[in-house]
């Protein structure tokens, strides 16, 4: 089975829904509407990644935070979550071609996309979505960094540091964030 397909399926396998975007893209849609058509059943993801190479999107929101740590445009955002990432509970982490990370939680409430909440950090939640292990950037790959770990739930300090944007004033966006 090709790695893509098998990735698509597994973030399927836990319930998130996928959908497909380009290879080499970020948001080379090939939906019409990847929030309408975005799905969970396995036979339509078969369909979608068993055509020719695609990335996966993977949709965030409805139960699903996600912490996007990038380190570009001068900003580190690995020295931006140094001093809070301790005291997060261990989840499921996946690399990114720009050196970054995607940190994975599952949460009990509505958590919105918001931008710039520190340099280099994102959070992308209600209405965004991440690009799934196995897609391709520039011949970098999205990759699973602890295969065997579970996406974690939410934490008092995750929820904490998901909120510290009312405190710095950060941009926030509630759809299409990505």
């Amino acid at each position: 089975m090709n790695p893509v397909l098998e990735s698509a399926l597994s973030y399927v396998h836990h319930n998130y829904k996928v959908f497909p975007l380009r290879v080499n893209t970020k948001n080379g849609h090939v939906l019409a509407s990847w929030i309408k058509e975005a799905s969970t059943d396995p036979s339509q993801i078969y369909e979608w990644f068993s055509n020719g190479p695609m990335n996966i999107g993977v949709c965030t929101g409805n139960g699903l935070a996600v912490i996007d740590i990038d380190n570009k445009n001068g900003k580190s955002g690995n020295d931006s979550i140094q001093s809070f990432v301790s005291s997060f509970p261990k989840t499921k982490v996946v690399s990114t071609p720009n050196g970054g990370f995607h940190m994975y939680y599952h949460v009990n409430r509505e958590i919105h996309c918001t931008t710039n909440l520190l340099p280099g950090i994102d959070i992308r939640g209600e209405g965004g979505y991440v690009i799934g292990v196995g897609s391709v950037i520039n011949n970098k790959f999205y990759k699973d960094m602890y295969p065997n770990r579970h996406i974690a739930e939410a934490n008092d300090a995750v929820y904490k540091f998901l909120q510290f944007r009312e405190k710095k004033n950060a941009n926030s966006n509630s759809l299409n964030c990505k």
